[in-house]
């Protein structure tokens, strides 16, 4: 066939194809009349067609967040002046206002002492009533604000009751006082107002200080401020507050500081230091166990929070300790230990979401205190003891549960306790049996515990970094005998001995690098051989008398040509790898 007749073929068949087109249209047109075609409503999904090499379809671009989106404030800058700020600077014209009449009126003899005080409380009253109406009617900016305003007008009236014209004692004046802050406050936690609870806990540390003459009534007052703290936990149970913890730990930092350092030394010791410890165990409470569970994650706050509690708990602790029983500091150390056991104890019973967050800075803290208490406990060579154990019990603990960042902890104390053996259990020579004495048991302890640390976990490896913890371990049981051959060896055949005590090792990694095919151990052999070839090059054949430097000499020569054979019998073997 040729071109043409081709060409006639193909159009002839789009030609029939266009035809069946027509009639197949004509068909569909019966059944549809236009008067009846309803008329197509727009799509609410945007249409994205793709065409091929064409750009890929554009995601729909964020939002901008707007200057006083990004500061907290959700309104519009409208909403924000008219409905909150304006609001707030009303009340605050009005507090001012009133203070203000009642000052003219006072100034004009127009109202007697007990008239003023009524005033004030009738003021204080109808601004809280004021407030409930619009909480009521659902204003939420306003009625905090003013609740708050008619809390420190009744305040302010009962404070001048008693300090400026004596109508009531000075026990109706705080337990007034304090009726109001504990009113305020549970109906704060009720409410779930924070601004409100600020008022009601300002108020509750001020009345103190407004009841006192400069007496030293302790226990009255730490009894106070444990039951105001008590009250601060149980509010905390249905809120999420972030800024009124801060402002609990303040005042009660603050508070006790200021009282400390005036009183201390003429108090007692059981009301100081059971406020402490009631305090920070309350505190412990709300941010391990309350807010987790009620936010369902763990935020910034509360753990800046937790370090702030323990920091501020331990250095008012021996402060108040240190006062009284200085010997019982260490004991000091082991209960803020002992609250942080118990925190820990419980982040790990209980599954909540987020909880688990707080486990690495509670189990920090709890180190750190019982890392002091052991110091404080112990002296001297125990100081060594209790260090090396302990850090080993970290990094074993850690291997055997599989948790990385115990490892790095323990790295931390181990860093410690190393260089504490190196440096002060090496310092002087004592009349001890070569190797057999406390001082070299000590690396000995320290070697089996790095050892121990890579054995729990040999079978499925942790880190990659694990075999530090053997080479570690080989380095402090070299030093350890290398120190040994100094002090209780000759002068003259010092330096053979560090020979031999290189090569002691150097078989002691080699054979069972060998037999077990460990090729972790057979480098650290090699690298043992190395530094033997180096101190004879370099040291004992410029300083070993002729008859040392021919021992040395073959003994070497003959130990390095043995390993030569060594790795060619057993190269098949050595090229399988093992760890």
């Amino acid at each position: 066939m040729s071109e043409s007749d081709k060409y006639e073929e193909l159009q002839r068949r789009v030609d029939f194809l266009e035809k069946e087109l027509s009639e197949v249209k004509q068909e569909l047109s019966s059944f549809v009349k236009p008067t009846e075609t309803a008329p197509q409503q727009p799509s609410t999904k945007k249409q994205v067609r793709f065409f091929p090499g064409g750009p890929s379809p554009q995601k729909a671009p964020i939002p901008k967040k707007s200057l006083l989106e990004r500061f907290g404030v959700k309104d519009d800058l409208e909403m924000f002046l008219g409905g909150n700020l304006l609001g707030k600077s009303g009340l605050v014209a009005i507090i001012l206002a009133t203070l203000w009449f009642i000052k003219y009126a006072f100034d004009n003899y127009w109202i007697n002492e007990s008239g003023r005080i009524y005033i004030g409380l009738l003021i204080g009253f109808a601004t809280i009533g004021v407030s409930l109406y619009l909480s009521k009617k659902k204003y939420n900016i306003i009625p905090q604000a003013t609740l708050g305003s008619g809390y420190a007008i009744l305040y302010i009236s009962i404070s001048s009751a008693y300090h400026f014209y004596n109508l009531i004692g000075l026990t109706e004046c705080f337990l007034y006082l304090f009726a109001l802050s504990i009113f305020t406050g549970l109906l704060a936690g009720k409410s779930k107002q924070q601004i409100l609870y600020t008022f009601s806990f300002l108020g509750s540390l001020i009345a103190p200080m407004v009841v006192s003459h400069g007496e030293n009534s302790y226990k009255f007052l730490f009894t106070y401020l444990t039951l105001t703290n008590a009250l601060f936990l149980y509010i905390s149970k249905d809120t999420t507050w972030r800024v009124a913890p801060f402002l609990v730990f303040l005042g009660n930092a603050f508070l006790f500081a200021g009282w400390s350092n005036s009183h201390l030394a003429e108090s007692s010791f059981p009301f100081p230091f059971v406020y402490l410890c009631a305090t920070y165990g309350m505190l412990l409470v709300r941010e391990v166990k309350f807010m987790p569970e009620n936010r369902g994650n763990v935020v910034t706050s509360s753990i800046v929070l937790l370090l702030f509690y323990t920091f501020s708990f331990g250095a008012s602790g021996v402060y108040v300790v240190g006062e009284f029983y200085p010997q019982l500091t260490p004991h000091f150390f082991l209960l803020l230990s002992l609250f942080l056991t118990l925190a820990c104890q419980y982040n790990q019973n209980k599954q909540a979401p987020g909880l688990q967050t707080l486990q690495p800075i509670l189990f920090v803290l709890w180190v750190i205190a019982f890392f002091v208490s052991l110091t404080d406990f112990t002296e001297g060579r125990w100081t060594s003891l209790a260090w090396l154990a302990f850090a080993g019990s970290i990094s074993i603990l850690g291997a055997q549960k599989r948790i990385v960042w115990f490892l790095f902890l323990s790295s931390v104390l181990w860093a410690f306790a190393l260089i504490r053996l190196f440096l002060h259990e090496t310092r002087f020579d004592y009349d001890y049996y070569f190797l057999f004495n406390p001082r070299f048991g000590l690396f000995v302890l320290a070697a089996s515990l790095l050892f121990a640390t890579y054995w729990v976990q040999r079978r499925k490896s942790l880190a990659g970094g694990m075999q530090g913890f053997v080479f570690v371990g080989l380095f402090v049981l070299i030093f350890g005998t290398m120190v040994e051959n100094y002090y209780r060896s000759n002068a003259d055949y010092r330096s053979l001995g560090y020979s031999y005590v290189l090569v002691f090792y150097m078989l002691v990694t080699l054979i069972p690098g060998f037999v077990k095919n460990f090729r972790s151990l057979r480098i650290s052999g090699i690298v043992l051989s190395v530094l033997l070839v180096v101190k004879l090059y370099l040291y004992d054949i410029w300083d070993m008398s002729l008859v040392v430097r021919i021992i040395a000499g073959f003994s070497l020569g003959i130990g390095l040509v043995l390993l030569s054979i060594v790795y060619q019998k057993y190269k098949n073997k050595i090229q399988e790898k093992k760890p």
